[in-house]
């Protein structure tokens, strides 16, 4: 019969405990990884504000588009294909649609007030088909 020494039970429990600290590491390191694709992705709205406990309003109406919005959070909410702000637009930026609006009007030297109308005129020629 064999038998464990002492030493071998502290090795056992280094072992275990090396091996749940590694688990607890890549559960965490993935975690983070899908949390940055989904808020890439645009997907992650806030409940409440960050500035207070008041609910933040989640109706989008043309005349409440934010530039920190992204093209894909304006195809989803206005239920518009997903090409059609980039070819109402005629964007070519190789990040679209999970690119913020302002970050493109930036990246892209626009005039922020010519682009906003020119995306409210695209969503209006949609919503109004």
């Amino acid at each position: 019969m064999y038998t464990i020494s002492h030493e071998q039970k502290k090795v056992l429990k280094i072992l275990g405990v090396a091996i749940l600290a590694l688990i607890c590491l890549a559960s965490i390191i993935s975690f983070t990884a899908t949390f940055k694709k989904i808020y890439k992705a645009g997907e992650l709205h806030p409940i409440y504000s960050i500035h207070g406990s008041e609910r933040v309003n989640h109706r989008v109406t043309i005349d409440t588009i934010q530039p920190w919005m992204t093209f894909n959070y304006l195809n989803v909410v206005f239920n518009m294909p997903a090409s059609y702000l980039q070819n109402g637009l005629g964007i070519i930026d190789p990040s679209y649609p999970n690119i913020r609006i302002d970050t493109y009007i930036k990246r892209h030297k626009l005039n922020s007030t010519v682009f906003f109308t020119g995306v409210k005129q695209v969503i209006t020629s949609y919503t109004n088909k």
